[in-house]
């Protein structure tokens, strides 16, 4: 697994599984919530609606915890798990980087 650290606001780390084919990113609690919030809406449109749309395919949405060894909780990761669009045999000719907001 690689790891590519992010250059933007997010702080989010981005690691990619050997073969390029998927993608896991770090995300803030806030940003975990959000995408819970729409992840069955989000799974029909591009599985039944659109199953040809471009959009990435948000594999997984996971929250671990680790705990101390008295027991108490001290942190909480918050990750995703994402197809890697651009691992492909296609000739990517350009890309658009699009920033989300809230």
């Amino acid at each position: 697994m690689a790891e590519l650290c992010s250059s933007g606001k997010s702080g989010s780390f981005f690691y990619y599984t050997a073969d390029g084919q998927f993608v896991l990113k770090t995300m803030k609690k806030k940003e975990f919530k959000y995408f819970k919030s729409f992840i069955e809406i989000y799974y029909k449109h591009l599985s039944k609606d659109n199953p040809e749309s471009l959009i990435s395919r948000l594999l997984g949405l996971h929250k671990v915890i680790f705990f101390r060894k008295n027991g108490k909780m001290a942190k909480k990761i918050y990750f995703c798990i994402m197809e890697n669009v651009f691992n492909t045999n296609l000739k990517i000719h350009m890309r658009y980087d699009l920033k989300g907001s809230t």
